[in-house]
């Protein structure tokens, strides 16, 4: 597999930000990738307490005036720096850290580069929840992958689960998951969606050739029954799952969704490598 340069990590004053540096610091480890934190101050809530002084955060007491919103914010992302650099060294990661003030979407793909997989914050419990995965898909556009962190993921000991439907993209998918188990000392999971036996044959025997892995064992499920998967992911309380972004059934905004909050872990999501 072609592995990523950076994998960027997108912070802001609302967020919990260690459970995502500690999902980008287990992607950087095993693909020898570089971190990158980019902390956004959202240039909107900014506007709102300029121009009313009334507005109200979480954990801060009182109203917020833009001059207290501002400090409060260059206060988050020097916590943030810190946490970011002390993980690194920690993990002998090289690092790049940057503050800047705008739009959350505009800021992802302008700041994304080729190569990089980017990892997004993101809270999937509502009706919303597909806006927002689409949001991340077409942002990051010129990434090689978008890594989703719900409020509730874990990093967890459970195995690393693969999701592959046969296609090319599905051995990258495999790749990487072999590479984090490994890192881990963690089983690696291949579930794979297949619609007849000869697939499934296939796609298992890729996997063994892809994934070298002791402690490796493959799931067959039905290719297209996403409450089968939903439920097996419920079961096997994955540390991080890695699949195809454009796949079945992920191509699907609201099937991501959905399956996150299954999995309650790191959803690490490849693109296909251009041709």
């Amino acid at each position: 597999m072609s592995l990523p340069r950076r994998i960027v990590v997108m912070l802001g004053g609302h967020d919990e930000a260690g459970a995502a540096m500690q999902a980008a610091a287990m992607l950087a480890g095993a693909t020898g990738a570089s971190l990158a934190g980019l902390f956004v101050e959202d240039q909107e809530l900014l506007d709102l307490a300029g121009l009313s002084g009334m507005v109200t955060v979480t954990g801060h007491a009182g109203h917020l005036t833009l001059d207290r919103m501002e400090r409060a914010l260059r206060e988050e992302a020097r916590r943030c720096r810190k946490a970011m650099a002390d993980l690194a060294g920690h993990a002998n990661l090289s690092f790049e850290f940057t503050s800047v003030r705008g739009d959350r979407r505009t800021l992802l793909g302008t700041a994304t580069l080729k190569g990089d997989i980017v990892l997004c914050q993101a809270s999937l419990g509502g009706p919303g929840a597909g806006e927002v995965i689409a949001s991340a898909r077409h942002s990051a556009s010129a990434a090689a992958g978008v890594a989703l962190i719900a409020p509730l993921a874990r990093l967890g000991s459970g195995p690393v689960v693969a999701i592959d439907d046969g296609d090319d993209c599905g051995r990258d998918t495999v790749a990487l998951a072999a590479r984090l188990a490994n890192q881990r000392h963690a089983r690696l999971i291949v579930m794979a969606l297949a619609d007849d036996r000869a697939a499934a044959e296939a796609i298992t025997a890729r996997a063994r050739t892809i994934a070298g892995h002791a402690d490796f064992s493959t799931r067959v499920l039905p290719g297209d029954d996403t409450s089968r998967l939903a439920e097996e992911l419920v079961a096997t309380q994955p540390c991080c799952v890695v699949a195809d972004l454009e796949g079945r059934p992920f191509s699907d905004d609201e099937t991501v969704a959905s399956l996150a909050r299954a999995a309650r872990a790191p959803l690490i999501l490849l693109r296909r490598p251009a041709m």
